[in-house]
């Protein structure tokens, strides 16, 4: 049977919608946004979305870009409201809709509210009985999302294990998190205002291993950097050293005569 479609129910989604043709009139705006915008339906019939853009009503013209590159353009944009001189921050997704030419026949254009987003965000985290564990920190943003009372006792381990300087071993399978509860480590450490240099041991090709690792005098060997290089455990000094897949390192035995004198 054909499809039929009311945009009445586009009213009822809690995400604002506003259809653009090809030169950037509105062609349709759901009640979401209507409600944000403080403007009426009979308004945004009248609106082109460069003549908002030129009153400064927002910040950026993410339909342009659309336009422009074809592709979708996801920004958060900054929207004043010149009735009440308030403003609010919205995350915009500008979706450009091609005719069977390749040709743009319209734009949408989704809207949320950050700050209802956040409040529904906290509510949900809340009815899920969800802890959230943010370590504080002006270079690394480790979030730990969990639920249950054994990762609640294993991050209690973490800050105890943060607050000393011995080295640490993190196990488990691929993607269980083993960076994240490293950067819950640094973050929690007294060297969380340096750097946390992550190596990607797997990646490292065993006859540059001691090079980008050590680094290197300048002329050290052919092909070296002229003036030298710092080698990744120097700058992790003051910080926090990550080996992620140190197990995919090559396991070397080193002989020498004073050792053959032991």
């Amino acid at each position: 049977m054909p499809f039929s479609f009311d945009k009445s129910l586009l009213d009822n989604v809690d995400v604002g919608i506003v259809v653009y043709d090809k030169d950037g009139w509105v062609q349709f705006v759901n009640a979401t946004h209507l409600k944000f915008s403080y403007y009426t339906y009979e308004d945004f019939q009248h609106f082109n979305t460069y003549d908002i853009y030129r009153s400064k009503v927002s910040n950026i013209c993410l339909f342009d870009k659309a336009v422009k590159t074809k592709r979708p353009a996801t920004a958060i944009q900054h929207t004043y409201h010149g009735r009440d001189d308030s403003s609010y921050d919205k995350l915009v997704t500008a979706i450009p809709i091609l005719d069977e030419f390749g040709n743009i026949a319209n734009v949408v254009s989704t809207f949320v509210d950050l700050n209802d987003f956040h409040t529904k965000y906290n509510t949900a985290q809340r009815e899920s009985n969800i802890t959230y564990d943010m370590s504080s920190s002006k270079k690394y943003q480790a979030q730990v999302i969990y639920g249950s009372g054994e990762m609640q006792r294993l991050l209690d381990t973490a800050k105890v294990i943060a607050a000393t300087d011995v080295p640490v071993l993190i196990t488990g399978e691929s993607g269980t998190g083993k960076e994240v509860l490293a950067n819950f480590i640094h973050n929690n450490s007294s060297r969380w205002e340096s750097d946390m240099v992550v190596v990607d041991c797997a990646s490292l090709p065993e006859h540059l291993l001691e090079a980008e690792l050590f680094g290197y005098e300048k002329g050290a060997f052919t092909g070296a950097n002229a003036s030298g290089k710092r080698g990744l455990i120097e700058i992790a000094d003051g910080g926090t050293l990550f080996l992620d897949e140190i197990n995919s390192m090559p396991c070397l035995l080193y002989t020498s005569d004073a050792a053959d004198d032991i």
